[in-house]
């Protein structure tokens, strides 16, 4: 499946899913989600989505604020399985299905601020973090850093923007996320040095994390409960499907998305499995997202809204990301 995009400057001014029509089983499936001023000049996305549609191994997010330039490639869950021993698409195998040898990859994550030079090539399963630049031409496989500048085939780090202090800083205040009043009113300070901008707007308050004295590391899962297209089942599904004795799987529902039919839902399909695993449910009455984020240990991407913004906050508490689309947790 091939899809071409194009999106002029200032032309987003809030998080919008750009879907597909047309595709059997697939109408209204997002292609992408983009962010407020973020544009796109042109982008070709090459996708496997239409060779497993139920898989949905599918998902583009760019956040706000980033600029993508010409003929930049997304490839999306398009490796072939080259660790088995025939890995072309031979007409005597195709009627054999087999398990994949290769890890599937589906998930894209462009964070905010990010620059996308002309020609470059993004494989699926890295994250672009907040403040990066690739260079023309190259291909990215592998997550870049924050405020990173990469380049080449594949792309390695060139140098960092700022001195580690200044990116930390811009790190934590995070200004992509100020209300549209706020950033108006600071818009003058946006010309000052990038250390003295720090100075000014870094609130002295220190990242800290929860102590959890179980035993287990904890999985974060924000489902995505109102996506059309949701990845919270199946990630349920292959969490659950194994024992994982050391595992606590922490399910959050923020309180503006919490309603005692969307907890019913959860607990449905909690109850299709029997599993020797640690799951606790919590709502978002009676602990922050940051409160979270300090306590969890990995989190797992969903089609929720807020998915670049959960990303940056596993960026400041050192929470590694799980890709909800991929074939292997």
């Amino acid at each position: 499946m091939i899809n071409n995009v194009s999106i002029m400057p200032n032309e987003i001014n809030k998080y919008t899913e750009m879907v597909l029509s047309g595709f059997v089983g697939l109408e209204g499936f997002p292609l992408l989600t983009i962010d407020s001023d973020s544009y796109i000049v042109g982008v070709e996305i090459q996708s496997g989505l239409n060779f497993d549609p139920k898989a949905g191994r599918h998902q583009i997010c760019i956040g706000k604020g980033c600029a993508l330039a010409e003929g930049i490639t997304f490839m999306v869950d398009l490796n072939h399985d080259y660790r088995s021993i025939a890995m072309g698409e031979w007409s005597f195998l195709k009627d054999v299905r087999h398990d994949l040898k290769v890890h599937r990859k589906g998930t894209i994550i462009i964070q905010n601020d990010v620059w996308i030079g002309h020609g470059a090539t993004i494989m699926s399963g890295v994250t672009l973090h907040n403040g990066c630049v690739v260079a023309a031409n190259s291909v990215v496989t592998k997550d870049v850093p924050p405020y990173a500048i990469v380049g080449g085939n594949p792309a390695r780090v060139i140098r960092y923007r700022f001195e580690n202090e200044v990116i930390d800083g811009l790190q934590k205040i995070a200004w992509w996320d100020w209300p549209i009043d706020q950033k108006l009113d600071r818009k003058k300070d946006f010309d000052l040095e990038p250390k003295d901008f720090v100075n000014k707007y870094l609130l002295p308050k220190e990242i800290r994390r929860y102590e959890n004295n179980s035993g287990r590391k904890v999985v974060l899962l924000i489902p995505d409960v109102y996506s059309k297209f949701p990845l919270w089942p199946q990630i349920l599904e292959k969490f659950l499907s194994k024992d994982r004795n050391e595992l606590e799987l922490l399910i959050y529902l923020s309180e503006n998305e919490t309603s005692d039919d969307v907890e019913e839902l959860i607990y449905e399909e909690l109850k299709k499995y029997d599993s020797n695993c640690y799951v606790t449910l919590q709502f978002g009455k009676d602990i922050s997202e940051q409160e979270l984020f300090e306590y969890a240990d990995y989190y797992i991407t969903t089609r929720h809204k807020d998915c670049v913004h959960h990303t940056s906050l596993c960026d400041l508490y050192g929470v590694e990301i799980l890709y909800g689309t991929d074939e292997i947790l």
